[in-house]
């Protein structure tokens, strides 16, 4: 399969190419290259996706595109200079207006009113991101929108997770961390390299349709009891991980992440 990246070196896009190079496929990643640097053994093309792609992007034959931007005009510029068979656009669950309702998803929840303009303001994410998905559902023939919740997992910068690692590794003997909200709260994340692994399956397969990709809920106590174990400080035993959670030696400050089971893979398409 020949896979096009738009991204390709860090965190969830990087982790897709990982994935891909590691099921003998040949992948392609597109990037300014400043954020960092292309797997071993993919093709890396430098372009600055605020500007037309490179004339090497545009007569290349893909097999699948997968792309993670939240800017409509990056998508629509990708969809018109790109020959792909296949898209995979990766969303977010911040498309959906209802926020409250339970056991809602895909074709059950309202969306944000999308939003087809780019915007530098945070509020406006789930907006881009609902513009996006109806750029690539009305000019992409063949494609799957993917809608991850809170991904984790080695190379997330964005602190919003493993801070608690940092924050216990910190701690001092007898020490007591405040922790957010109710011990009670169920909370989800995806590691993300479940979910890496989950889009190079639906790129082999062409899987179309839309899907939500989050693990299942868990107590925010598991999560608590096994951040300080992360950080070495907890008690032995605490904190073992489902079967498709993970856990990253190599990474320093992450640990394992007992929340998620993994993204399920559709069984069908449409």
């Amino acid at each position: 399969m020949r896979l096009l990246v738009l991204g390709g070196t860090v965190f969830l896009s990087r982790s897709v190419a990982d994935a891909a190079l590691s099921r003998g496929h040949e992948v392609t990643v597109v990037s300014r290259g400043t954020s960092g640097s292309a797997p071993a053994g993919a093709r890396h093309v430098i372009a600055d996706r605020d500007a037309p792609l490179p004339v090497e992007l545009a007569g290349m034959d893909i097999d699948v595109a997968v792309d993670v931007t939240s800017r409509p005009s990056r998508v629509r510029s990708a969809l018109a200079q790109l020959r792909a068979a296949h898209w995979i656009y990766v969303s977010s669950i911040s498309v959906y207006a209802d926020e409250q309702t339970r056991g809602g998803g895909p074709g059950s929840l309202p969306l944000q009113e999308a939003l087809d303009d780019d915007s530098d303001d945070p509020a406006d994410y789930g907006r881009m991101k609902a513009g996006c998905e109806r750029l690539i559902s009305e000019r992409a023939e063949s494609h799957a929108i993917v809608r991850p919740g809170l991904i984790v997992g080695p190379g997330d910068r964005s602190g919003r997770f493993t801070y608690w690692v940092d924050r216990m590794r910190c701690v001092r003997d007898g020490e007591v961390v405040l922790a957010p909200g109710d011990a009670a709260d169920p909370v989800q994340v995806i590691d993300v390299r479940d979910l890496a692994e989950w889009i190079v399956l639906l790129a082999e397969r062409r899987t179309t349709g839309v899907f939500d990709a989050i693990g299942d809920p868990a107590r925010s106590p598991t999560c608590s009891t096994t951040s300080p174990r992360a950080a070495g400080r907890g008690p032995a035993g605490a904190g073992r991980r489902t079967n498709s959670s993970r856990a990253s030696e190599s990474s320093p400050g992450w640990g394992r992440v007992p929340c998620p089971s993994g993204c399920r893979v559709p069984t069908t398409t449409g």
